[in-house]
C-alpha cells in the first residue's frame, strides 16, 4: 500500500465536486459508449474475474515503462477548458494533482492541501485551505497560495466549463498568507471540500496557464510524471518526475516507473489485440465481455459499481416542433413500465454479472440507498399499456410517439433497437436518431431531444449530481443547461438544497433518499445497468491495489494511482 498523505485531524464533510460534474458530463457524452453486460442480479458484480483480490506485499522494482490503451482521446490538457472523460482523468492524473482526493467511501482526503476547514466551525460560507509545504511544480515553481488562488479563479470563471455549475457560489478567493487561501461563498455549502477533490482542485503551474494555447498542449503540474510529448489521436508520453514530493510507506521515492505512455484506441477489439500481442501493458474498457474473455491470462480489476447507463427523458417541449410526449408524466411512466432491464442486460452479454441500480447514489458510500426503497417502476407491460391509454385520454393524442437520440456506434444502436422493440410491444412508437459526438452533445445541452441513451452518475458523493437535478440549472430549450431533463420540481430542490446545508451524514442520506424517490416518481431516468469498467493488464503489472480498493469508474482525478504502479 502507498503512504497516502496524512488525513486532517478534523473529519471533513465528505462530498465530491459539483463543478466537475459539468466537465465530466459533457466529456462523457464525448466518450464512445461500448458497454456490455449481463444478468442483473447474478452475484456480486465486483467479484468478476479475479474477484479484485489484493496483490500480496512485494518489494516494488524501480524503472521500466508502462503503455496503456484508453478508450478515447482528450482534446487538451488544461482541465478547466478541455473536456476530460474517464480516459482523460487517467492520462491527466500522471502530471496534474488536485488539492483533495477521496477514498472508496467518498470521504475527502487532503492531497496537495494540508487541510480544508470551515473558517468558523459549524458554518459553511467560508473555507480555509492550508497548502502542504515544500511542493514544487515540475518546472521548479512553488505550489503556494498565490497559484492556488489563481487556479481556483480559472476554474470558477465564466470561461471554464465548471464555471457554469459554480455560477453564483463564489464571493471571493483571497490569499491569507503564503500558504493559506480563504474561499468565501455566497451561500453556505457544506460540500465545498468536494469541489477541490475533483477537477476544480487541479493545480497547474503559471507557465501552463500563461501559454498561448492556455495550457492545452503542455500540462505542468506537481504529479509523479512530467509531460514529455503529445501527438493527438496517437500518443501521450510522460517521464518520471525526479523531484516528486511523495514517498511510499517504506520511504522509497515515488514513482517507481521511468515512463508512461497512453494510446487512444476507440475500437475495443484493437485494444484487446494490442494487449494480447504485447504491444501494450494494460487497457481501460467499459465492456464486461472484455473482462470475462481475458480473465484467465491477464490481471483484471473491475469497477461495476459507479456510473449508470440509462435513457434520459426531456420534459420540455418546443411548441414550434414535434409534440414531446414526455412533458406528460403518463408517457414517462409508460416507458418505465415497458422497459425490461433484465432482458436488455441479458441480450448484450449473457456471461458476466452486472448490477442494475435505480438510483444516482453510488452503492458502498455512506449515502447508499436501499434498492428496495427507491420507488422505481418495475417492468409491467399491463401497467405500461394502461399508462398509454391514460396518456391518450388526457392529451387527445393518438398514441405515444417520440425520437430516441444516441451516438452512431454499433454497440449503442444494438441496445437502442432492443429498447425500441420492447416499447413497441405495448404500443409505444419510437424513431432512432443517431449522430456523431459533437452534434449529439449540442443536442443534449440545448435540450433538443425527447429521449436519449446516456451514461452519468459516477460520483461517489451525490452532492456532485446537484447540477443535474436542480431547477436553477434548467435554463429552457435552446439555452445551455446542465439539468438536461429540464425538470423543475420544488420537492426535489428542497431535498438536495437541504443536503448541501449540512455535514450531518444521516441527514444527507435521508435527503438523497427523498431525492431518489422524487426522481423516480417523475420517471425522468429509465434505468438500465451500471457501466462495467475494467482495467486489464499484463500479469507483470503490479501496484493495482488502490484501484481494487476504491474504484476508478468515474471522471475524478486519480492522484493515488500512477505513482505506485510498477513492473515485475
Amino acid at each position: 500500500m502507498l503512504d497516502a498523505p496524512e488525513r486532517t485531524s478534523r473529519r471533513l464533510p465528505t462530498m465530491l465536486v459539483a463543478g466537475f460534474a459539468v466537465i465530466a458530463l459533457i466529456a462523457s457524452a464525448c466518450s464512445r459508449s461500448e458497454t456490455a453486460s449481463s444478468s442483473n442480479q447474478a452475484g456480486d458484480p465486483n467479484q468478476v474475474a479475479q474477484g479484485n483480490k489484493l496483490e500480496p506485499d512485494e518489494t516494488p522494482k524501480q524503472g521500466g515503462k508502462i503503455i496503456m490503451a484508453v478508450t478515447a482521446e482528450t482534446n487538451g490538457w488544461n482541465p478547466a477548458s478541455s473536456q476530460w472523460a474517464d480516459a482523460g482523468s487517467f492520462v491527466g492524473s500522471t502530471v496534474l494533482e488536485p488539492l483533495m482526493t477521496y477514498d472508496g467511501k467518498g470521504n475527502n482526503i487532503p492531497w496537495l492541501a494540508e487541510s480544508v476547514e470551515p473558517k468558523t466551525p459549524g458554518q459553511f460560507d467560508a473555507w480555509v485551505i492550508k497548502i502542504r509545504p515544500g511542493i514544487q511544480f515540475s518546472n521548479g515553481s512553488p505550489l503556494d497560495a498565490a497559484i492556488v488562488k489563481r487556479n481556483l479563479g480559472v476554474f470558477t470563471g465564466e470561461t471554464a466549463l465548471s464555471g457554469l455549475a459554480l455560477a453564483g457560489m463564489f464571493k471571493d478567493i483571497k490569499v491569507v498568507d503564503p500558504m493559506t487561501v480563504e474561499v468565501d461563498l455566497n451561500v453556505p455549502w457544506a460540500a465545498f471540500p468536494n469541489t477541490i477533490s475533483g477537477a476544480v482542485g487541479y493545480q497547474m503551474a503559471a507557465e501552463q496557464l500563461d501559454a498561448p494555447d492556455g495550457g492545452r498542449g503542455k500540462p505542468i503540474g506537481t504529479g509523479p510524471f512530467v509531460f514529455d510529448s503529445w501527438q493527438q489521436d496517437n500518443f501521450f508520453k510522460a517521464k518520471k518526475n525526479p523531484n516528486y514530493w511523495r514517498k511510499d510507506a517504506a520511504g522509497r521515492q515515488l514513482p517507481y516507473l521511468d515512463e508512461v505512455e497512453f494510446r487512444p484506441v476507440t475500437d475495443s477489439k484493437l485494444r484487446t489485440q494490442a494487449l494480447q500481442s504485447g504491444d501494450i501493458d494494460m487497457l481501460l474498457t467499459t465492456r464486461a465481455e472484455d473482462a470475462s474473455a481475458l480473465q484467465d491470462r491477464y490481471t483484471v480489476v473491475t469497477d461495476y459499481n459507479g456510473e449508470k447507463t440509462f435513457v434520459m427523458l426531456n420534459v420540455a417541449e418546443d411548441p414550434t416542433k414535434t409534440i414531446n410526449p414526455f412533458k406528460n408524466i403518463r408517457a414517462r411512466r409508460a416507458l418505465a413500465y415497458a422497459t425490461n432491464r433484465d432482458a436488455v442486460i441479458a441480450a448484450v452479454s449473457p456471461d458476466t454479472p452486472l448490477k442494475s441500480s435505480t438510483t444516482p447514489v453510488v452503492a458502498g458510500t455512506r449515502w447508499e440507498v436501499d434498492e428496495n426503497d427507491t420507488g422505481y417502476y418495475p417492468f409491467d407491460q399491463a401497467k405500461a399499456r394502461a399508462e398509454v391509454e391514460a396518456y391518450k385520454a388526457e392529451t387527445g393524442e393518438p398514441g405515444i410517439k417520440f425520437q430516441f437520440a444516441g451516438l452512431s456506434n454499433l454497440e449503442d444502436q444494438k441496445i437502442m433497437q432492443i429498447l425500441q422493440a420492447q416499447w413497441a410491444e405495448v404500443g409505444i412508437e419510437s424513431t432512432i436518431d443517431t449522430r456523431e459526438q459533437t452534434s449529439y452533445i449540442t443536442q443534449l445541452v440545448l435540450g433538443g431531444f425527447q429521449a436519449a441513451y446516456f451514461r452519468n452518475y459516477a460520483y461517489l458523493n451525490p452532492d456532485s449530481d446537484w447540477v443535474f437535478w436542480h431547477s436553477s440549472q434548467a435554463k429552457g430549450l435552446g439555452v445551455l443547461s446542465i439539468n438536461f431533463h429540464q425538470l423543475k420540481d420544488s420537492e426535489l430542490d428542497a431535498a438536495i438544497d437541504d443536503a448541501r446545508r449540512t455535514d450531518d451524514a444521516a441527514k444527507q442520506k435521508a435527503d438523497y433518499l427523498a431525492a431518489t424517490k422524487r426522481i423516480n416518481d417523475q420517471a425522468v431516468n429509465i434505468w438500465l445497468f451500471n457501466t462495467p469498467y475494467a482495467i486489464i493488464a499484463q500479469p507483470r503489472v503490479r501496484g493495482l491495489n488502490p484501484a481494487r480498493q476504491q474504484g476508478f469508474g468515474d471522471f475524478q482525478p486519480k492522484p493515488w494511482f500512477w505513482a505506485g504502479i510498477w513492473k515485475s
